[in-house]
């Protein structure tokens, strides 16, 4: 009865552990701001659905005030697997991506691996990245049209 017990305390630490060990830190910062004005919302997807722009859809995100030197976000306890980060310079604090009459952003964008966006926004393969180890870190350049 007794050796039963330990074995089953043993394995619920094990479970523990390996549960424990399963998630990490995605550490992501940010530089080339042009200004301080407003916020910076990161939202971190796990999948396409509403990437880049579609902060509702994420798996977690953050609205960070800036530094225009360079700008830190932490997301914690974020279990491994694919992640993709979508990076918006809300100027003007609306909660939304400003467009010029061509479509073209008026705000600051980032994504993941620093992926640009082409005729729209960079694909959530292109700034896919795999959460596996204790954390991760990414420098993410802001870019302005």
């Amino acid at each position: 009865m007794k050796r039963g017990f330990i074995l089953i305390m043993l394995f619920a630490q094990l479970a523990l552990a390996t549960e424990k060990d399963s998630s990490g830190t995605i550490i992501i910062e940010m530089i080339n701001f042009k200004n301080d004005q407003g916020k910076v919302r990161v939202s971190l997807f796990a999948s396409k659905d509403g990437f880049p722009n579609d902060y509702k859809k994420a798996h977690a995100y953050v609205t960070e005030t800036i530094n225009t030197e360079r700008t830190r976000v932490v997301f914690e306890d974020i279990p491994y697997g694919e992640y993709a980060i979508g990076i918006l310079h809300d100027e003007n604090m609306d909660s939304k991506l400003n467009t010029n009459w061509l479509g073209m952003p008026k705000e600051g964008i980032a994504a993941s691996n620093n992926a640009k966006a082409m005729f729209g926004p960079p694909s959530f393969e292109k700034a896919s990245f795999i959460l596996n180890a204790d954390s991760l870190k990414q420098e993410i350049k802001i870019e302005y049209f």
